[in-house]
């Protein structure tokens, strides 16, 4: 478990110094869909909401009234069939604690689930987050694989999404020190994200581990520039830091490594 708390590469290594296989992603003041929140370090999150600690939220919807997004550095161990979703087995990722994976008092309901894709191919069965990064519905995604037209891997499913009501997004960015906003290439997305998703990682339940989205952190919060480089530097070794990594292990053991319960009703 000290070796999984680490979380992904060294903060000195060429993988943290920023995105080293080319493309962008630079701080903006801007909340709209396509922006991506980056959790600050500080483990902020570690008592009440640790699945915030280090996470990658891509907004896919944002007006006057609501915000919501997905997070999208959360694998599981955990397949639809396991949540009691109807059909073929496909892995989940955990998107969020709004209408999510839980283990108390749910039902199938109450679940929402959404498909992330980069297909050009099925964008008009889609709706586009941002240039090349389209969300599906599940049963739309489920149909166009059984026409032959994709496979389950060509999508990132996730279950449960974050939301935040008028203007409460704005307050944290502005008066908090718990997210920075991104602008990030169509091109890192696909390449560091959505690719994950082409790897059935619910088969594979001993490799769900805080390193599935320590790594795919450093590399981003490095590329918004060299104050935030010196800050990986500076916030590693600080004691609130590595009790929000910790805290991270512990519920992705707990809640992402491995379902407890019987499928649903």
């Amino acid at each position: 478990r000290q070796q999984r708390l680490r979380g992904g590469s060294d903060v000195s290594s060429p993988e943290a110094s920023g995105l080293e296989a080319g493309g962008w992603a630079y701080p903006t003041p801007l909340i709209e869909a396509g922006t991506v929140l980056i959790a600050q370090p500080g483990g902020h999150f570690s008592i009440k909401q640790p699945y915030f600690n280090k996470a990658l939220i891509l907004i896919v919807e944002h007006d006057s009234d609501s915000t919501w997004g997905v997070i999208l550095n959360r694998p599981t161990a955990i397949s639809t069939a396991q949540l009691g979703i109807a059909g073929s087995a496909w892995p989940v990722w955990f998107g969020g604690d709004c209408q999510g994976i839980k283990y108390d008092d749910q039902t199938l309901e109450r679940l929402s689930t959404l498909c992330l894709h980069t297909s050009e191919s099925l964008a008009e069965y889609s709706t586009e987050v941002l240039p090349g990064i389209y969300m599906v519905g599940l049963d739309i995604a489920r149909e166009v694989v059984r026409l032959g037209w994709a496979t389950q891997y060509d999508f990132m499913t996730l279950v449960g999404y974050c939301g935040w009501g008028q203007g409460q997004l704005q307050a944290e960015l502005e008066q908090r020190p718990f997210w920075a906003a991104a602008a990030v290439d169509t091109q890192v997305l696909g390449r560091e994200v959505l690719q994950a998703a082409r790897m059935p990682r619910w088969k594979r339940a001993s490799e769900v581990s805080l390193d599935d989205g320590m790594g795919l952190w450093r590399r981003l919060y490095a590329a918004l520039g060299d104050t935030y480089r010196s800050r990986l530097d500076s916030w590693w070794w600080r004691p609130d830091e590595w009790i929000g990594d910790f805290r991270l292990v512990l519920w992705i053991e707990e809640r992402l490594a491995k379902w407890r319960k019987p499928p649903l009703a």
